[in-house]
Order: structure tokens, then sequence, then C-alpha cells
């Protein structure tokens, strides 16, 4: 008679020690193998997933053979799923509103703007958010225990920003957190009180845009001229801002700007600013005046300059 103990030949006893000991297994190569490895912030996550909930009933069916093969394959999962995803899918924040499922967000200066976004695949509802990047003029909705959030307003600044969202576990701004980067594209529109600008020179001449010129004296080269004085007048509703003025041309050198003793002037109001003729060569030097401002149709203003220069 053999010396080893008889076999139990109740087959439930078998599913019964297989389940135990692949369940035990299992666990301890997620404490032992995750915990010592760059996945080891997932250890909690893959202990209370659904996935372990799903494979350890079935256990009863993997021999120990396929032991290391299954838990490779669930670390590989639960891994490649995020350290806050579940079997149905990764943890990210989506856009809903203004345009839905895009990573850009497209907005213009002076228009209201609604950006709603949304956490999905996350085991828990956030208890905070928090929102940087934003240009001026929008305002951060900071909803609390909600999966969605949004940031409203009109925003008042054009460019590119990045804007990035974190959601938090709780509240206070702590706990497991996740965060995703939007890009807000935000185009330059029209005022809704547009300024109007209007030059004069000299005082009570309105000059055209493109059209009118001023022209200096006669003056010896290396020798600066006296000043022409140009005045900006806003005539329209809204503030005339980004005042600045530069030269264009091949003879720009020769002449020198002061410039405006404001760079923003108020509908009514005005400002001023000189130009002078210092030529480098003899005879007639051209250059063109170019002002810079916000006028919806009349930026830049253009005004072309001439001036004689002699030996």
């Amino acid at each position: 008679m053999s010396g080893h103990a008889p076999r139990d030949p109740n087959p439930q006893t078998i599913m019964n020690r297989s389940t135990i000991s692949f369940s035990e297994r299992l666990r301890g190569f997620l404490r032992h193998r995750l915990v010592a490895s760059p996945a080891g912030t997932l250890l909690l996550f893959v202990q209370r997933s659904p996935l372990v909930k799903m494979l350890l009933p079935e256990a009863k069916l993997v021999t120990s053979a396929g032991l290391g093969e299954i838990a490779t394959w669930t670390v590989a999962t639960v891994a490649g799923l995020g350290a806050y995803d579940s079997v149905a899918g990764a943890t990210t924040i989506t856009q809903l509103a203004p345009t839905r499922g895009s990573t850009t967000v497209k907005a213009t200066t002076g228009k209201n703007l609604t950006f709603v976004f949304q956490l999905s695949g996350y085991p828990d509802t956030p208890g905070s958010w928090k929102v940087t990047g934003l240009p001026a003029g929008l305002k951060h909705a900071d909803e609390k225990n909600n999966t969605i959030d949004s940031v409203s307003g009109t925003p008042t600044e054009s460019g590119t920003f990045r804007i990035n969202i974190t959601a938090y576990q709780k509240s206070g701004y702590s706990g497991d957190r996740f965060s995703k980067s939007f890009v807000m594209k935000v185009a330059q529109g029209a005022p809704a009180d547009p300024p109007e600008i209007d030059v004069l020179q000299p005082a009570g001449v309105h000059l055209v845009d493109g059209r009118s010129g001023a022209k200096f004296a006669t003056t010896r080269m290396g020798r600066k001229s006296g000043p022409l004085k140009f005045t900006i007048a806003n005539t329209g509703k809204g503030d005339l801002t980004g005042l600045n003025v530069t030269l264009a041309g091949s003879g720009r050198r020769d002449f020198k700007v002061r410039q405006p003793s404001a760079r923003t002037v108020a509908p009514g109001a005005s400002t001023a600013f000189k130009v002078f003729f210092k030529p480098k060569s003899k005879g007639i030097r051209k250059a063109t005046l170019r002002i810079s401002n916000n006028d919806p149709n009349e930026n830049p203003f253009d005004v072309k300059l001439k001036g004689r220069a002699k030996p």
C-alpha cells in the first residue's frame, strides 16, 4: 500500500482548494511585487478593483502553472488603464461644451464663453477641482462633490493659453488627483463699443489714413529740424488702446519719433506726439509714420512723411 495520502475524490473540494490557492497567491504576488515596483502605487486600486473580483471567482478554472501569466496580465491591464481606472475604461477629463470631446477650447474676446468638462472612469466623485492658466475675464465655478465643473465669463485678452484642470478626491484640494491639460485659443473680437481714431496735423486738420502726408522744412544733413506735432483723438465709444508709433520705409532712419504721452485714450479725449527730421543723406527723404491702435478699421493708421536734406 502506498505511503501517499488518499486523494479526495470530491470535485468541489478540489475547486475550493484551487480558488483559495489562487486568491492567496495572487494577492501575495501583487503585495510583494508591486510595492517594490514603479506600479506600486496601483496596489490599492488593484486590490479593490472589479478586475480582481472578476478573476478570483473564476480561479477554479486556472491551474497553478498559469498563475504567473494571469497575475502579470492583471497588473499590466490595471497599470495600462491608469492609477484611477476601472474595468469600465481609463480615467479622463472630457470637454462637454462648447466643443464636445475636443482638447482645444475656442473663444473670442468680448464674447461670453461657457467651458464645461467632466471627469469619468474614476472610482469616486471628485471632492474639489482646480483650474489654472485662465486668461483674464474667465472664472472657475469650483464645483464641490461633482463629476462636472465649468469655467465661464467673457475673455478680455487674446492668445493661446494652456489650461490645466485637476480633479481631487477630497475637498480642500487633497487626496488622490487626476490632471489634464487643454489648449484655449482666444481670438481677438471687435469691441462691443469700438473706438475711432482721428489724427490731426497741424491742429484742426484731420488726416486720412494712408493718403495724407506731412512735410518738413529743408534741413541740413546731421541737423534736427523743428518738430511736427501730431494729435491723436478718440471720437468713438470705446477706449482707444495700444498706441505705438513706428517708422517704415527706406528713409525711416532720417526721422525720429517721440512716443505719445498716453498709450490709452478714453472716448472724447486725446494725446499727442512729436516727429523730427534729422537727415543722414542729402536729397528728398521719405518714410511712413505708422500708428498702431485698436480701431477695428484703421489699424495701423499711416501717414506719409517727406523732407528735403541739403549738405
